[in-house]
């Protein structure tokens, strides 16, 4: 005969049973992935305003923008946000099937245009504060099923109450100025980009990642300042006071203008000459030079940076580069290290004035 425990476990468990299925049936499960012209990510048409998408701490935020991350991550899909700002170029985009998602209010005069003509469908509410929706063209319209059960069932989460706090109680969308200098050293920054002939925005993202702009910074290795500039490399560049901001800011440029003597090609493009010289800066040029020989060895392009960074994770496996005087290469930091800048330069772009 069975214990006594035993049986009251197994009577839980059925009586539990049910309640253990509808919060199942509750959950959205993963539908078919949303698919745009360019890649399979969810290309998001996002406001840039103070309640959707902004720089706070010269980083993007906004409520909106942490909806999508939400959703893209139930989802296993990867997300980029369409950087316009020109209303017209949005919804074409949205009507061309370039972008995914286009974010507007429901009561958008665009929107009831297009909606009465049967070219684009819209999402239940997101939020009350201004009756945002999600528009998709009449191609994926049969996807609104799966984003209104997941919107309809992410409303009633805490996550979901915890983001609408943050963004229209505690920052109300009507006090916050949006942020237009990323630091106390844009005009230094502006400066020095000339010599590098670089936009200054994407300078200021690169000493964004280096540094978050804390003039003090210092890595467990010993880089230091806005540019995290290490000893050795002082050393080797003959940088002094690079406690200085300044001073740290004209010794990284000064490395930044040799490895674009070393690295840029002119058979690679702008794009890809920078991302190689920003990978270099993370991880030296001698590492750069053997990561494109690695590529050209898989029989990739050296000089197109997409498909170097392909093959650097490969790098970690001795048996993919024997006998080819390459050494082992993990590869994980430099590679995100490149896609962030970047990434960023691309918000800064849109955000910020030149």
């Amino acid at each position: 005969m069975k214990p006594a425990w035993k049986i009251c476990i197994l009577l839980c468990f059925l009586v539990l049973l049910p309640f253990i299925f509808a919060v199942f049936r509750i959950i959205p499960e993963k539908a078919t992935r949303w698919h745009s012209k360019e890649n399979d990510s969810l290309l998001m048409a996002v406001r840039h305003s103070t309640n959707d998408f902004y720089l706070y701490r010269s980083e993007a935020v906004g409520f909106q923008l942490e909806l999508i991350r939400a959703y893209s991550y139930t989802r296993s899909q990867a997300y980029r946000i369409y950087l316009e700002t020109d209303e017209n170029k949005r919804w074409q985009a949205l009507l061309n099937g370039k972008v995914t998602i286009l974010v507007c209010s429901r009561d958008d005069s665009t929107l009831l245009r297009y909606r009465q003509q049967h070219k684009v469908f819209y999402s239940a509410p997101l939020e009350d504060y201004s009756n945002a929706v999600w528009v998709v063209n009449k191609e994926n319209r049969h996807l609104l099923a799966d984003a209104n059960m997941w919107i309809s069932y992410y409303r009633t989460t805490p996550e979901y109450n915890f983001k609408w706090q943050n963004y229209f109680v505690l920052r109300d969308p009507a006090n916050v100025n949006q942020q237009t200098v990323l630091s106390s050293y844009d005009q230094l920054i502006k400066q020095y980009a000339k010599r590098l002939d670089w936009d200054w925005r994407l300078l200021a993202s690169m000493i964004y990642q280096e540094s978050r702009f804390h003039p003090e910074a210092l890595s467990y290795r010993g880089a230091y300042g806005l540019m995290q500039i290490t000893p050795a490399a002082a050393e080797h560049y003959l940088l002094y006071n690079i406690e200085e901001p300044e001073s740290n800011i004209e010794g990284g440029t000064r490395i930044l203008r040799s490895l674009q003597k070393t690295i840029s090609s002119d058979s690679a493009s702008l794009y890809d000459n920078t991302c190689f010289i920003l990978a270099a800066y993370n991880a030296g040029a001698n590492r750069v030079a053997q990561c494109r020989r690695f590529a050209e060895i898989q029989g990739k392009n050296q000089y197109v940076w997409k498909e170097v960074a392909e093959v650097i994770p490969l790098m970690k496996h001795p048996i993919h580069y024997e006998n080819n005087d390459i050494y082992r290469f993990k590869g994980a930091e430099t590679l995100n290290y490149v896609e962030k800048i970047m990434d960023r330069y691309e918000l800064y772009k849109v955000l910020l004035s030149e």
